[in-house]
């Protein structure tokens, strides 16, 4: 299948495709289009071109096939008949479902710019920021492990000086200091036992 170049369709003021006008306008909308059709061949020829214009992207190929298949299976079982009502349903069901696209878009649209008024005019979080930047570039990555490194060794030394100073002389230490010296002079001084006087 080639691909098709999709045709300008009227706008809504949201900036969507307005699928109303597209299907229902009189003068060129299409189920106007089917509904002049006077002939079995006029029908399929329309749907046929509808169905390029309306799925053009890549990724629609499936769909144009189910749905000309569905176009092949309605023309199949009109016996001779103009099949108008049954080609028409067919773009009512493409109609609703595009509306329901469009208004999916809409409402995720209003969720993406709700969030980004929340998070303030940058539209990003500038925490979030911060770290994408520091974790997707290796450079700021290591600045920041060695600077938390040296950090922690700081942090660590100062734990260990603080833990090796004396405690601060205080009054009551040193009164308790002073008698400890006192009883350990006296000690030294008075005869152990087992000193013999001479």
């Amino acid at each position: 299948m080639g691909e098709t170049t999709k045709p300008a369709f009227p706008q809504t003021p949201d900036g969507v495709t307005d699928w109303e006008k597209v299907f229902q306008e009189p003068a060129r909308g299409l189920i106007p289009a089917i509904q002049r059709a006077t002939n079995e061949a006029q029908i399929k020829q329309i749907m046929l071109v509808i169905i390029r214009q309306l799925f053009t992207r890549k990724n629609d190929e499936l769909q144009v096939a189910q749905l000309t298949r569905q176009l092949d299976d309605l023309l199949a079982g009109t016996g001779g008949a103009v099949p108008t009502d049954a080609a028409v349903g067919m773009l009512w069901q493409i109609k609703e479902e595009r509306q329901a696209k469009a208004a999916e878009y809409l409402a995720g649209k209003g969720e993406k710019k709700g969030k980004k008024n929340r998070r303030g005019p940058g539209g990003k979080s500038k925490v979030l920021y911060f770290f994408n930047v520091i974790f997707k570039n290796p450079k700021y990555l290591i600045l920041t492990a060695v600077g938390l490194l040296l950090l922690l060794i700081a942090v660590i030394g100062g734990i260990a000086v603080t833990s090796l100073k004396p405690p601060p002389e205080t009054a009551e230490n040193a009164a308790k200091n002073e008698h400890a010296t006192d009883a350990k002079a006296q000690d030294a001084k008075s005869p152990t036992p087992n000193q013999k006087s001479t």
